[in-house]
């Protein structure tokens, strides 16, 4: 039962860090494409 436990716990916490590691890599896509954004907008004003 505890080997259970375990596993379980295991996978979460490698589910876990997987989705945090997604939302920190959009996170970046998102601040990269904002900065292009801001040099396109300011480069044709």
């Amino acid at each position: 039962m505890r080997l259970l436990s375990f596993l379980t716990t295991s996978t979460t916490l490698s589910k876990i860090r997987r989705l945090v590691l997604n939302e920190e890599l959009l996170i970046a896509e998102l601040l990269e494409t904002r900065e292009k954004l801001e040099k396109h907008t300011k480069g044709s004003a």
